[in-house]
């Protein structure tokens, strides 16, 4: 019985505080202060996409002159005058330093 008392009490303690409890009030600015700062993170997100997508576009730009750099290389070195021009001057070399044949100096 005294523990149920004990308990009561306790409990009327804690009802008893809650009296003094006020409601809480928002600042009259609250309402301003939230919107700016929605406002300034949308704003930041939209400059933030801005400079993503010029990056992105940047970057596309950069690989397609690249790819298409590689492809005119491509098609450049292999065009048969550059392969007749490279034959000849493995000949020409070949020539020059006699191992054109299968005999081969060990000096």
């Amino acid at each position: 019985m005294m523990k149920e008392e004990n308990i009561q009490h306790k409990v009327d303690e804690i009802m008893k505080s809650l009296d003094n409890v006020q409601p809480a009030e928002a600042s009259p600015f609250l309402y301003s202060k939230v919107m700016n700062r929605l406002h300034y993170k949308n704003n930041v997100m939209q400059i933030e996409t801005r400079k993503f997508l010029r990056l992105s576009w940047e970057l596309a730009f950069a690989m397609l002159f690249f790819i298409g750099l590689n492809i005119a290389t491509f098609v450049y070195f292999s065009e048969e005058k550059y392969d007749q021009e490279y034959t000849n001057s493995l000949t020409t070399l070949a020539n020059e330093f006699t191992i054109n044949s299968n005999n081969y100096n060990y000096y």
